[in-house]
């Protein structure tokens, strides 16, 4: 090992896990992006760009492996980067294999997701951010407009790094954080534009998910009752599958962890279709809903997205459930093989995942740890820009979840579990490092 170049052990560490990988662990997302990418008719009920880049990768090698080998490619190289700041280049190659096989990241990073491939951009990108050479920096601004474009929510993950440490030149005060404000800014826009651009049928899912959720939801919190007939009238225009019972059917079914069940099934409120975009006139009886309901109720709104918020960091809900790991024993074979991706699977990637399963069930795998633990550290880093972007990147992508969770997927905080790992490392790091400093002076 000590013979070995750090970047061999960097990829090594890599395909030992893309070997666990293998083929590349899918879920119904993913199957409907891969199959966006292979028809070539782009939605945006996930971002484009996700199944755009898939598009060219599965031209070469059909199926989902080349996308995992990518994600954790990025992910894996950007850590070393990161670690290669406060550690020797060998600690450093160690430190990012470890992390890219830490169950709470690793059991994420296995399965081909929009949220793996953004951590992937969003860890090379603000890595190098830190290069003394600006037209490194510069280019830097390309994956994390891309982990934008792969990931909705992401703009909120790269406010905090972009502002803090993107340097064009020497500037001081307002007029450096002026300058990186609309550097970030148009990241941004770019991202939007882009995915924009190439989205070939939109499907407008926020009337058929987040929004019908947030109506059920503050219904469910109203505790004045409101009358079928009231409700009918918020409701006109809209595909009711139920006609009687309205606010009782929001008091007894509404889930704070889904919302599948409002659209889905014969005890549906709506009758919506999270495939297709609802017709123009549905979608404005829906959003007339919608501002009746929810700044009418206003704080029976937030009390919905706050159980909806503590649900998704895992103050409520199963200790383990399918929704926060996958494994190869998860996956279903014959969706597999009618998108032509092998099914088997050995020995090691069982024992693996037996191993991810098993520590899934510990507080490991609870995403309130990482927000308490960034919380925390924020004090520790307050006079360290670096980590102070860092932990702000995670923390203000899990703040934009209390608006926009739809449901408690573990998945949904994997980017503040991973920035959180990285801060702890760094922190650790460099404390020895001026403890060893200030023992020899």
């Amino acid at each position: 090992m000590k013979r070995l170049h750090p970047w061999i052990i960097v990829a090594l560490g890599w395909l030992a896990f893309a070997s666990y990988a293998y083929p590349g662990l899918m879920t119904k997302d993913s199957f409907d992006q891969l199959a966006e990418a292979r028809s070539g008719v782009l939605s945006d009920a996930h971002p484009p760009m996700m199944a755009f880049i898939w598009r060219v990768l599965d031209y070469f090698v059909a199926g989902p492996f080349p996308f995992i080998l990518l994600q954790t490619g990025l992910f894996i190289a950007g850590a070393y980067l990161l670690f290669r700041r406060v550690l020797t280049a060998r600690r450093a190659a160690i430190a990012a294999g470890a992390l890219l096989w830490f169950p709470p990241v690793g059991a994420v990073m296995a399965v081909a997701w929009k949220d793996c491939i953004m951590a992937g951009f969003l860890v090379l990108g603000i890595a190098l951010l830190f290069d003394e050479r600006r037209w490194v920096r510069v280019l830097a601004l390309l994956p994390l407009m891309l982990a934008t474009a792969v990931r909705y929510n992401a703009f909120a993950a790269t406010l905090p790094p972009i502002v803090l440490l993107f340097k064009w030149r020497d500037l001081a005060g307002w007029r450096r954080y002026a300058l990186s404000s609309a550097v970030w800014l148009a990241t941004t826009l770019a991202a939007f534009g882009t995915s924009s651009a190439i989205t070939d049928r939109p499907t407008h899912l926020w009337h058929s998910s987040l929004a019908v959720q947030d109506i059920v939801g503050t219904l469910h919190f109203t505790d004045k009752d409101i009358t079928d007939s009231s409700l009918r009238r918020a409701f006109a225009g809209m595909p009711l599958r139920q006609q009687y019972g309205l606010h009782l059917w929001a008091r007894q079914f509404y889930q704070p962890d889904s919302l599948l069940h409002i659209v889905i099934g014969p005890q549906a409120l709506f009758d919506l279709s999270l495939e297709q975009s609802a017709p123009p006139e549905q979608r404005a009886a829906i959003e007339r809903a919608w501002k009746t309901i929810v700044f009418g109720r206003f704080f029976a709104y937030l009390r919905h997205r706050y159980e909806v918020m503590r649900a998704t960091v895992g103050f409520t809900g199963e200790t383990w459930n399918r929704k926060m790991i996958i494994t190869h024993d998860f996956q279903d074979p014959k969706a597999l093989r009618d998108a032509g991706i092998p099914t088997a699977y050995s020995t090691f990637q069982e024992v693996v995942g037996d191993i991810y399963e098993w520590v899934s069930e510990t507080p490991l795998f609870k995403p309130y740890v990482y927000l308490l633990v960034a919380i925390l550290l924020l004090g520790a880093a307050r006079r360290q820009r670096d980590m102070l972007a860092l932990l702000l990147s995670g923390l203000v992508l899990e703040a934009s979840l209390f608006f926009l969770s739809p449901s408690a997927d573990y998945r949904y905080s994997h980017w503040l579990v991973v920035t959180t790992c990285i801060a702890i490392v760094t922190l650790i790091a460099r404390r020895y490092r001026d403890g060893a400093i200030a023992r020899r002076e």
